[in-house]
């Protein structure tokens, strides 16, 4: 595993697919953690594109239920987005493990996801990969 991008300290590997790695990491200039998603380097042009606007669109959106982004940058011809670290688990992994959610944690849920993309549509952004992956429920309960 690598030990830095940029500036960040990689401490853990939190998840990966098929164009990227998402590490927890520690941003030494201002002593808090983050998380950063890179892009695999040597990606094909069109991707990194999309990966720049990505990062370009989060970072104008500031809402309760929408990540936020800190950053964006690369290193040695990889591409990265530093966002702030939750507490919780995504939805996806719920599901797979079979927690029960009641009826009123569901509404709840969709509410809060249909709130965040409300404030992203009024903002001008479309989200396009809406997938339980992508919903973080965290240990707060939100």
């Amino acid at each position: 595993m690598i030990n830095r991008i940029g500036r960040y300290e990689i401490q853990a590997e939190l998840g990966r697919g098929g164009f990227g790695h998402v590490f927890r990491a520690f941003d030494p200039t201002m002593g808090s953690p983050v998380a950063i998603k890179s892009l695999l380097s040597g990606g094909e042009p069109d991707l990194m594109i999309r990966f720049r606007n990505e990062a370009a669109a989060a970072r104008k959106l500031q809402h309760r239920n929408i990540i936020t982004v800190y950053d964006f940058g690369e290193a040695e011809g990889m591409p990265y987005i530093v966002m702030e670290l939750l507490d919780g688990s995504d939805l996806q992994r719920v599901i797979a493990a079979r927690r029960p959610l009641t009826i009123l944690q569901k509404v709840r849920i969709m509410s809060q996801v249909a709130e965040g993309l409300n404030y992203a549509h009024l903002h001008g952004v479309i989200h396009r990969d809406v997938k339980p992956a992508n919903i973080m429920l965290l240990s707060d309960g939100n």
